[in-house]
């Protein structure tokens, strides 16, 4: 009898040290689980930041072209109403003379993004007065 319950005693300690490294196991693949998902979360998200920098980067560059463009046609030439198409973007301006300036509303598409700004422009000076920009 005694030495059924010597058996059974080591038994229960086989059983115990097979259970404790089960639990060992399972918290490191946990681990191991976590680093990973939070690494591929990161990795997503810089890659996402860079296209909307990239997409912000072509936004500014193109509405300094067209503000450029603007003003020297302005200044040269008789600037009036058009649309402008390419296949990265989709420009419509339209030009209105108010007097003693001359406002310039764009409306700007590129890729899902849509916006418009407003330009002021002095009429006798062609100085750019005021810069105002508004949604979709």
């Amino acid at each position: 009898m005694l030495e059924k319950k010597k058996r059974l005693i080591a038994m229960k300690k086989s059983l115990n040290n097979k259970g404790s490294i089960l639990h060992i196991v399972l918290i490191v693949f946990l681990v191991v689980l976590v680093i990973i998902s939070i690494s591929t979360s990161l990795l997503i998200l810089k890659v996402r930041s860079y296209h909307d920098i990239d997409l912000l980067m072509k936004q500014k560059d193109l509405e300094v072209m067209l503000v450029r463009y603007y003003l020297d046609t302005i200044d040269n030439d008789m600037l009036m109403s058009d649309s402008i198409e390419s296949e990265d973007y989709n420009v419509r301006y339209y030009v209105d003379d108010m007097g003693s300036y001359i406002m310039i509303t764009t409306y700007i598409e590129i890729k899902d993004s849509r916006y418009q700004f407003q330009l002021n422009v002095n009429s006798e000076n062609h100085d750019v007065e005021k810069i105002e920009y508004m949604e979709g």
